[in-house]
C-alpha cells in the first residue's frame, strides 16, 4: 500500500492521485474477488448503470475511504469489518483500468476521423459537467427543502443520467420544480432557498445544462459500439458495483458501531446501492424460535 496521508488538502479526489496513494497493484487479489460471480452476473449488474456514473461516485468515495484510513485511530480500524485497506488498493486500481477500457472502447466506436473523436469528447464533457451541476443540484435543494415531501419532488425530477436524454430530462425537471419553490407561498422554503443562493440565475444554469447535453447527443447520434465490447464493459462495471458495494457496506457497518467514522454516501450511484436492504431483526431479537439465517443478497 502505498501513504494514505499523502493527499493534497482541499483539493478534488483524481483518479491519477488515488492510484499513486494506494501503491503497486497486485492482479491476484482482484481474480479472488471476482472468482466468486459468474460473467453472466457481472455483466448483468454492470449494465444497469452507465460507466460515467461509477467512476463519478468511486472517485469521490475512495478519496473519502483513503483519507479516512489515513486518520483512523487503530480502534477504529479494529472496527472496519467487510473490507480493507488493501480491498480500496484493490478497488482504486481496477477504477483505473476501467477508465482506460471505457476510453478505448470509445476510441474504437468513433472510428478513425478525427472530427468523430471531437463529437465523442465533447459529449462525454457535456455529460460530465451536467452530471456535476445535476448532482449539485440534488444536495443544495434537499438541504433547502428539507421537508419530506419536498425531498420526495427533488427524487422523482433528479432522474437518471443514461441515456444522456434523461440526464438532460432530469436537470430541466430540476430546474421547473426549483422556479415552483421560487413562486410558492411557502415563505420559510423561499428564505432557505435564498439563503442556499438557489435561485433563478441557478434554474438557468440548470437549462444550460439540458441543452448541452441534447446538442451534444444530437451530434453524437450515429456513434454506435460493437455488442462485444459493450459485453466487456459491462463485465468490468459489474466488477466495480462488487467492489464499491462492499466498500460502502462495511464503512455503514462500521459508522453504526462507532458514529465517528464516516458513512460513505453514493449520489449518482445511490439508487444502485440503495436496492439493498438492511438484515432484519434476529429470532432473540423477537423472542420467536431460532430460524434458518437468510443471507442479505447485495
Amino acid at each position: 500500500m502505498g501513504d494514505v496521508n499523502a493527499k493534497k488538502e482541499q483539493t478534488p479526489h483524481a483518479l491519477d492521485d488515488l492510484v499513486a496513494r494506494v501503491g503497486k497493484n497486485n492482479p491476484k487479489l482482484l481474480e479472488a474477488i471476482v472468482s466468486g460471480s459468474t460473467t453472466e452476473e457481472l455483466v448483468a449488474e454492470g449494465a444497469k448503470i452507465a460507466t460515467g456514473r461509477i467512476v463519478v461516485d468511486a472517485v469521490r468515495l475512495y478519496g473519502e475511504a483513503l483519507d479516512f484510513y489515513g486518520r483512523a485511530t487503530a480502534a477504529q480500524k479494529a472496527l472496519m469489518r467487510g473490507a480493507s485497506i488493501e480491498l480500496l488498493g484493490v478497488a482504486v486500481h481496477h477504477l483505473n483500468a476501467l477508465r482506460k477500457l471505457e476510453a478505448k472502447g470509445t476510441e474504437r466506436s468513433q472510428g478513425t476521423t478525427a472530427g468523430r473523436a471531437v463529437v465523442d469528447h465533447d459529449l462525454q464533457d457535456a455529460v460530465s459537467a451536467a452530471m456535476t451541476v445535476r448532482d449539485q443540484a440534488y444536495r443544495a435543494m434537499c438541504d433547502a427543502g428539507q421537508t419530506k415531501r419536498c425531498i420526495v419532488q427533488v427524487d422523482e425530477a433528479f432522474g437518471v443520467a443514461d441515456p444522456p436524454e434523461k440526464l438532460a430530462a432530469g436537470l430541466t425537471a430540476m430546474g421547473l420544480l426549483l422556479l415552483d419553490w421560487l413562486d410558492s407561498d411557502d415563505a420559510a422554503l423561499r428564505t432557505r432557498l435564498d439563503l442556499a443562493q438557489l435561485d433563478k440565475g441557478y434554474v438557468t444554469e440548470l437549462d444550460v445544462a439540458s441543452l448541452a447535453v441534447r446538442k451534444a447527443q444530437a451530434v453524437a447520434s450515429k456513434r454506435t459500439s460493437m455488442k462485444a465490447q459493450q459485453a466487456e464493459l459491462d463485465r468490468e462495471d459489474g466488477i466495480q458495483i462488487l467492489l464499491l458495494g462492499q466498500i460502502l457496506r462495511s464503512f455503514e457497518s462500521a459508522h453504526a458501531r462507532d458514529a465517528t467514522i464516516p458513512r460513505l454516501v453514493p449520489i449518482s450511484t445511490r439508487r444502485l446501492f440503495n436496492r439493498n436492504k438492511k438484515p432484519t431483526a434476529s429470532p432473540a431479537d423477537s423472542g420467536s424460535a431460532a430460524l434458518p439465517v437468510t443471507p442479505v443478497t447485495p
